[in-house]
């Protein structure tokens, strides 16, 4: 990696951290506000209410034992995918193979996703939340497209280089070699 990649990530870096301590802060200063002899379970539950990198064992969907999602939240259940870039329409069944890989550990439905995409402009943060109900339509194209993964897998069928590749493609240096 460069020093020019390496400082703009972690420029980058600086303001998600300033970003998420500036939040977490404010929250926490509001809940001490209102609830004075909060105990700290209680008090870490209600600044951050949701479990972060949560662990999955996909493998009842021929998935990998070591599937993590972003952020699930447990008041209500709620999948959350984190995206840096671009909206791409394809984000949307990240969730969704998430919450089948909880439906089949949990025997619970879950019903809504949520893709959050975090872009830079300049050293502006922009946040932006894409929440979606999780349909029957969106699980069963998440089971056609593993499917298919599945059988180009099964029959070493090397699907090749796409034409257009994104310009923000994180592996462009790996297989183009640019």
């Amino acid at each position: 990696m460069t020093t020019e990649r390496l400082s703009d990530l972690e420029r980058k870096a600086n303001l998600v951290h300033r970003y998420e301590f500036r939040t977490f802060a404010a929250r926490l200063e509001e809940i001490q506000a209102r609830q004075p002899h909060i105990g700290l379970d209680a008090l870490v539950s209600m600044v951050l209410p949701v479990v972060v990198e949560q662990k999955l064992d996909g493998t009842r969907l021929g998935l990998s034992p070591f599937l993590h999602c972003d952020a699930f939240s447990f008041c209500e259940p709620v999948i959350i995918d984190f995206k840096f870039g671009p909206k791409r329409q394809f984000h949307i069944l990240g969730p969704t193979g998430y919450a089948l890989v909880m439906e089949s550990l949990h025997e619970y439905p879950m019903n809504i996703g949520c893709v959050v995409y975090v872009n830079f402009v300049g050293d502006t943060l922009r946040i932006e939340k894409d929440i979606h109900v999780i349909s029957d339509e969106l699980r069963s194209a998440f089971i056609e497209e593993r499917d298919e993964r599945m059988r180009m897998i099964a029959e070493e069928i090397d699907p090749g280089l796409p034409g257009v590749c994104y310009q923000d493609c994180p592996y462009s240096l790996q297989c183009r070699g640019k």
